[in-house]
């Protein structure tokens, strides 16, 4: 009931003071808390700090258009994760800064966690005046949650 209540005040034209105000309980998660079978998280929120930008790529497609490509390790107290992240949010990556992600996805890549925000979810700077917590101001690199190997098994019907 939440989310529709906060999609629908997004549509009216409300912004984000509108949506903060609904009184929705939408939680914030930490970072070790995450797991592969979480898949899309609609309606949570982490709050991460930019650790590491690790790879940025550039490739061009075969119409021309160009398509960025970066990794990061991100994270919180709990711990840290590696965050993909394509063309405009690239942007945002910047060692030392806060993030907000929201509606976000946990996928696997060759067994390992990666954190993701697709067309649905989105990555912005954290701004304190609209939540009532701090960012954090260091990451746990001992629990690194893309640094554990996951198998995945299919169950034949």
């Amino acid at each position: 009931m939440c989310i529709r209540d906060r999609y629908q005040r997004r549509v009216r034209g409300r912004g984000r003071e509108a949506e903060m105000a609904s009184g929705c309980d939408d939680s914030f998660l930490p970072v070790d808390q995450l797991r592969p079978q979480s898949g899309t998280l609609p309606g949570r929120r982490l709050v991460v700090l930019v650790f590491r930008v690790m790879v940025v790529a550039e490739c061009v497609r075969p119409d021309g258009s160009r398509f960025r490509v970066a990794e990061a390790v991100v994270g919180d107290e709990t711990g840290v994760i590696t965050l993909s992240a394509t063309n405009d949010q690239i942007e945002l990556l910047i060692p030392g800064q806060a993030l907000l992600l929201q509606d976000f996805k946990i996928s696997l890549f060759k067994g390992c966690m990666r954190l993701g925000v697709d067309e649905w979810g989105s990555m912005e700077l954290f701004s304190k005046k609209l939540f009532d917590r701090d960012p954090p101001m260091a990451v746990d690199l001992e629990n690194d949650r893309s640094a554990i190997q996951f198998e995945v098994h299919y169950q034949s019907e």
